[in-house]
């Protein structure tokens, strides 16, 4: 329909800015909400709404914005304000005083703007993620030593630290089990034996997957594209819980193959048995 209501569509990344500033004398204000990807997107816009949530165009339409930070494809959200009218053909926005307005208060907003795309940027990320390869190598390691020898039942609970920060007291070295019954032969980014996980952007039969094992290179892929990892990077503890649960599952599909239904089940259990691990 004519009208697409802002608030209910759903944004990926990490949401840097909501507010709601002021425009003027009898011109309302604004809001606005500012997401950023860790990296670059092609569908990533900011869109610009009017009153009842009309979609009027994508900023970057707009002569005014057709630069950075605005331009940045790690961008995305939404501006709406109810007193902006939209030309005869509505495909544009009139630019008469709220139109102004609110250019100059987006215009304040770029350094800002530019500082926290930076933050957030994919040398940023891709720095914190190595940190939590290592991490879950670690708890990969630890965890298959721990099964083999019958020990999840008698683990210690360690208060303020779990076994992967380095709590508990048994820590020989371990050779975890390949994905494979093969030797991968790609070498490992960590420290640790646990299987080779990169990240990558999906091809497009597999754009839904949160992963999928690449026998070629004999490495866990990591889909860096899907929403529940872009929510779980934002922090260590619940990135290394997504990581050992898709080699978890990964492990799982190679020793069971299309059996889905006793994967699913096979997977619970090693996620409880996990858990003096992860919690």
């Amino acid at each position: 329909g004519e009208y697409e209501h802002v608030h209910s569509q759903r944004f990926r990344g990490v949401k840097v800015m909501s507010s709601n500033p002021a425009l003027g004398n009898r011109m309302g204000s604004a809001a606005v909400e500012l997401y950023v990807l860790p990296w670059e997107m092609a569908d990533a816009a900011v869109e610009l709404y009017g009153r009842k949530g009309a979609r009027i165009c994508s900023l970057t339409e707009l002569a005014d914005f057709k630069r950075l930070p605005w331009l940045d494809q790690r961008l995305e959200g939404f501006i709406r304000c109810d007193r902006l009218k939209r030309t005869a053909d509505k495909t544009a926005v009139v630019q008469d005083e709220v139109y102004r307005a609110l250019s100059a208060e987006l215009f304040r907003l770029e350094p800002e703007l530019q500082r926290l795309i930076l933050e957030v940027s994919t040398e940023s990320l891709e720095r914190r993620f190595n940190t939590i390869l290592q991490r879950t190598g670690k708890l990969i390691d630890r965890f298959i030593l721990y099964r083999e020898k019958g020990m999840l039942m008698d683990l210690p609970v360690v208060s303020g630290r779990t076994i992967a920060d380095g709590g508990g007291e048994y820590h020989p070295p371990v050779q975890a089990q390949p994905v494979t019954g093969q030797t991968r032969s790609t070498p490992s980014l960590h420290s640790t034996h646990a299987p080779y996980i990169r990240l990558k952007s999906p091809p497009p039969n597999r754009s839904g997957y949160r992963s999928w094992y690449d026998p070629s290179e004999s490495v866990i892929c990591i889909n860096r594209e899907h929403a529940e990892f872009l929510v779980s990077q934002r922090e260590h503890r619940r990135c290394l819980r997504y990581l050992f649960s898709i080699w978890a599952k990964e492990s799982l599909l190679q020793e069971f193959g299309a059996d889905a239904e006793r994967v699913a089940d096979e997977l619970v259990g090693v996620l409880a048995e996990a858990e003096p691990l992860l919690s």
